[in-house]
């Protein structure tokens, strides 16, 4: 997974996230490389619609708004996105919070410059909630109890094939007298 991608000269850092009780704030920093021409209109994160993100609050240099993907995303039913920008508004710090806490999973991130979409796959909340860690230490104590289980074994020595004991008491051509 990638931490930092650079789109149409606008260069996104995943800088990590906070997880705060039931809620979960990740920051993404842009800087421009040079004057890049055209300029950025706006900028955005794919997130999960499926089931769907909860997004708290959304903080940057521009105003944000949470929904339909823009041009760069068209297919993101769920995504946040930060308009209005422009070369001398771009650079900065940027965060959403989530309601629920999640893994990190590659998600689509897209610069729009108003007349080229440049798209890459970044660091950013994954679909599934994260396991609170009291759960995870508890799944790890019951999976220490069993035994582990390897799905590609390899045969290293094989005993003989053993015949069954048989009394051979009487028997005449496969009839056998009591």
């Amino acid at each position: 997974m990638e931490n930092s991608v650079t789109l149409g000269g606008y260069k996104i850092t995943f800088l990590g996230s906070t997880i705060s009780s039931d809620t979960q704030t990740w920051r993404y920093k842009i800087t421009k490389n040079n004057t890049p021409n055209p300029p950025i209109v706006n900028w955005g994160i794919e997130l999960s619609f499926n089931p769907r993100h909860k997004v708290i609050s959304a903080t940057g240099p521009t105003t944000a708004r949470v929904g339909m993907g823009q041009p760069c995303l068209p297919f993101a039913a769920n995504a946040v996105i930060w308009e209005g920008l422009n070369n001398d508004s771009v650079n900065g710090f940027y965060t959403f919070t989530l309601e629920g806490n999640y893994q990190e999973a590659p998600k689509q991130v897209a610069v729009y410059t108003g007349e080229f979409c440049h798209k890459a796959f970044i660091i950013g909340p994954a679909s599934e909630i994260k396991i609170p860690d009291q759960e995870m230490e508890q799944e790890a104590a019951l999976s220490k109890n069993l035994p582990e289980i390897e799905l590609d074994q390899t045969i290293q020595h094989q005993q003989p094939r053993q015949k069954l004991q048989e009394e051979n008491k009487f028997i005449t051509r496969g009839v056998r007298i009591f």
